[in-house]
């Protein structure tokens, strides 16, 4: 997803926060 390009370090924060 391009959204989530331009996020990449939220990505890793998202990542561990979704079960």
């Amino acid at each position: 997803m391009p959204k989530f390009d331009l996020f990449p370090v939220d990505l890793s924060l998202v990542l561990p926060l979704t079960p």
